[in-house]
Order: structure tokens, then sequence, then C-alpha cells
């Protein structure tokens, strides 16, 4: 879906460390050019796989977390983009898992997009930091996406205290509940949402771990289910 007026497409995708030499990369390559996503929100990714959108901005490297190409979350886009938090989030969360960007939609009208990588071996941290760092970049046209690395909706837990911040925060979570496109495949963490002033067109894209196309269908493409959302601005 290329952009067109006031639609965009925005998409998720953890890539786990693929880079534009594994074995992966032609299928991972294809399936988001088969999305076509004006603004996507990459996480566990490599610099040269984001070369297909003209502007990228990313939450930078790390000693303990990422080194060299290695980006724990980029937000690359087929329109122009502004960096609107130079902390990167907050300095008591986990470092490079947080950025936020403004979307040049239009002479008149930006985007803010926000990308998140709930990493696992410190969610305890993440989520309980996490509202101060929505609450210094939220505004009016906001979205969140990334690496939630929760099922959604949630009931109890870690899951359901970060779903109820981004709920008390005006957010909605539009890739929650089972998608069938995923067939048996556990049930998707990367998911995005938004703010009430951002119509949703249609149902979320879902796509799974593994692909035909892919070694037969017998070895994922990443160990992430990705997730797109059309929206009217």
């Amino acid at each position: 879906m290329a952009h067109s007026g006031s639609a965009i497409r925005v998409a998720t995708w953890n890539l786990e460390w693929a880079t534009q030499g594994t074995a992966n990369w032609p299928t991972i390559k294809n399936q988001l050019a088969s999305v076509d996503a004006d603004v996507v929100v990459l996480t566990e990714m490599t610099v040269g796989t984001a070369e297909k959108w003209p502007y990228v901005i990313d939450a930078g490297t790390h000693p303990d977390i990422c080194v060299g190409d290695k980006r724990k979350v980029a937000i690359a886009s087929k329109l122009p983009l502004r960096l609107v938090d130079d902390d990167v989030g907050n300095p008591d969360l986990p470092p490079s898992n947080f950025v936020a960007v403004d979307v040049q939609v239009s002479e008149a009208q930006s985007l803010r997009v926000i990308g998140i990588v709930v990493r696992w071996a410190e969610r305890r941290r993440y989520i309980e930091h996490l509202p101060a760092a929505l609450d210094a970049n939220l505004g009016p046209k906001t979205i969140v996406a990334g690496d939630f690395n929760h099922q959604h909706p949630a009931t109890s837990g870690l899951a359901l205290e970060l779903e109820d911040t981004l709920k008390s925060r005006g957010l909605s979570i539009h890739t929650a509940g089972t998608h069938l496109q995923l067939g048996d495949e556990r049930g998707l963490i990367d998911h995005i949402a938004s703010t009430s002033d951002l119509r949703v067109v249609g149902p979320a894209i879902v796509w799974p771990r593994h692909d035909p196309n892919y070694r037969n269908g017998t070895k994922e493409v990443t160990d992430h289910a990705g997730s797109a959302v059309d929206f009217v601005i």
C-alpha cells in the first residue's frame, strides 16, 4: 500500500538479527515488499535491512545489547522523519529499546510514531518505566508499535500492566486477539497501537513465522510473526 492522501500503512516485525547475507533475507525482503508499508518499526534489525526506505532513524547502539550494525529498534519510512526524543525514552528504560519520531505526512500533517522493544530479559524494568517515556513523547495522532513480547488481550501479569499503561493513555492495540493466518503458531507479540484520533481501515494484516517459500515451511523465517495496520489520519 503506497502512501495515498491521508491513508498510511504502518507495519512492525522482529527480524531476529537477519542481515542481507543470511539465508532468510530473500524471504524477509519479499515479505516486506509485499506488505509495502509506508512506515515500518523493525526490531532486532541490522542497518542494511532498512535500505528499501529512504528515511531511517534508530535507537542507537549499546555495548551490552547491540553493537556494530545491530539495532534493537529502528523506524524506516517512505516519508521524511524527525527525531523527537534525544533521550531515547528515559534513562531508566533498558538502553536502545525506545525511539520516537514525527513522520511528515504532508506540509500540514505529521504523525508521531514510537518504536518499542519490551526486551524479554528486562521486561519488568521496561514496563515499569515505559509510562514516563510515553508521557514525555505522546501527542495527538500517535502510534506505538514494535516487539511487545506479550500476547494481547492480556488477563494478568506484566502483559496486563503493559496493556493498562497503553489504555490509560488513550492507546488501543489494533493487533490484539487471535489471527487465523498464524495457524497453530503462538499468538502475535509484535503489535501496533494508536490514539483514538487515528481511524483504522480494515482488519490488521498478519503474517506467520513460517513461509512455504523458505525451506519448504519447515523452519521459521524469524522467531516472530509480523503485523501491519492501515490508518486514516
